[in-house]
């Protein structure tokens, strides 16, 4: 069977950085010594992990497990034909996504005049926190979840991530996909 992994995959678990540290040597582990499978990784997708695993310190030999078990691949994005409801969806969902994007900065504006003594910071903070999540969360956001997608597709493969956005999409377009979160 073929597998697209996902950044997500090693990172958006546990709960504490021991906890991601751990699965992320546990499924380095897990695809290594997988000889059945084959574990696939757009390049745009194994450059963002690799910067990641860099940046929390993931010890170099778990680093080079993990680039000796994947086949890194780009999506042929000029060859794919994508139906015309999927980039109707995306486009529709999006404009939805301003929308209510534009709600919560109103509702920012109008607290802050409501109440002058509150912080400026606070009211950004806070503002950012719930933008992100009406603008992100569930919805295809960068490059590197499109080509997940676009890879899993063309060479017909179940998708491997903890990724709403992902999971939502697949679905959408029949993409067979698992979590790697630890229920």
């Amino acid at each position: 069977m073929k597998f697209v992994l996902d950044t997500s995959a090693f990172t958006s678990v546990g709960k504490s950085k021991k906890e991601t540290d751990s699965h992320i040597k546990n499924f380095a582990d897990c695809i290594a010594k997988d000889k059945e499978n084959e574990y696939y990784m757009p390049k745009t997708v194994w450059q963002e992990l690799e910067k990641v695993l860099i940046t929390r310190g993931t010890d170099e030999s778990i680093i080079e497990q993990i680039r000796k078990a994947i086949i890194i691949r780009q999506p042929s994005r000029m060859e794919l034909h994508i139906p015309a409801q999927f980039v109707n969806d995306f486009v529709s969902e999006f404009r939805q996504r301003i929308n209510r994007g534009l709600r919560e900065a109103e509702k920012a504006v109008l607290e802050k005049s409501k109440n002058v003594n509150r912080p400026d910071e606070e009211v950004i903070h806070d503002l950012r926190d719930r933008y992100r999540t009406v603008m992100r969360q569930g919805l295809i956001d960068s490059e590197e979840d499109l080509d997940v997608l676009l890879l899993a597709k063309e060479i017909s493969a179940m998708i491997i991530a903890n990724d709403k956005g992902i999971e939502k999409w697949a679905d959408k377009w029949g993409i067979p996909y698992m979590s790697s979160a630890a229920d």
